[in-house]
């Protein structure tokens, strides 16, 4: 974990529900995102977002794995409604401590990291029924098929949405990226959409 830069998932002290964002950044900022009870997907996107500031004005180049921690008595109150506060429990099952992790194993950059956003969203999209994961999801199967993987968008959207599991439809979404090349501006550009 770095020393300087660490971001929090807690449990939304503000309104007694949902996840809040706390930065802690050289012991001197010390604020948090907390007008809204945000559901895991919501507090990572935060997260990630507050990441790539800090990155940006300091010239470093933290991944979220490296500073982020999720309060695992948050996770445990929300696992009931949120989706990928379970999973990140049973993700996190062999550990023990307060705090969980995202990522266990640091992998490269790049084609992972994508896949793994496309795979929140896809999850938001399946498992919460989040508009903006499945603004997310059709732009990915509109990539694909301009790639001509598979078929058109539809199809594509369509196979992907009735995978029988989650975890199945996480295994389509990695092929997918084994199969075609997708740059990092064009996620961020799905993610920015409305």
């Amino acid at each position: 974990m770095n020393q300087d830069t660490h971001l929090y998932i807690e449990a939304n002290q503000k309104h007694g529900r949902g996840y809040q964002v706390h930065i802690v950044i050289d012991g001197i900022v010390d604020s948090t995102m907390a007008d809204e009870p945000f559901s895991l997907y919501d507090a990572l996107g935060g997260a990630q977002f507050t990441l790539e500031a800090v990155n940006k004005e300091r010239g470093t180049n933290y991944l979220l794995p490296d500073v982020l921690l999720v309060s695992r008595e948050a996770a445990m109150a929300e696992r009931q409604t949120d989706f990928l506060s379970a999973k990140l429990l049973r993700e996190n099952s062999s550990k023990t401590g307060p705090w969980l992790t995202i990522r266990e194993k640091q992998r490269p950059e790049g084609c992972i990291t994508a896949c793994e956003a496309i795979c929140l969203a896809y999850a938001a999209a399946r498992e919460d029924h989040k508009a903006k994961g499945n603004h997310v999801c059709m732009a990915f199967c509109r990539h694909l098929a301009s790639k001509r993987y598979g078929g058109n968008a539809s199809e594509l959207y369509n196979t992907l949405m009735r995978q029988p599991t989650t975890d199945m439809g996480y295994a389509w979404i990695r092929r997918a990226f084994q199969a075609v090349d997708i740059g990092a501006a064009e996620i961020q550009q799905w993610f920015a959409a409305e």
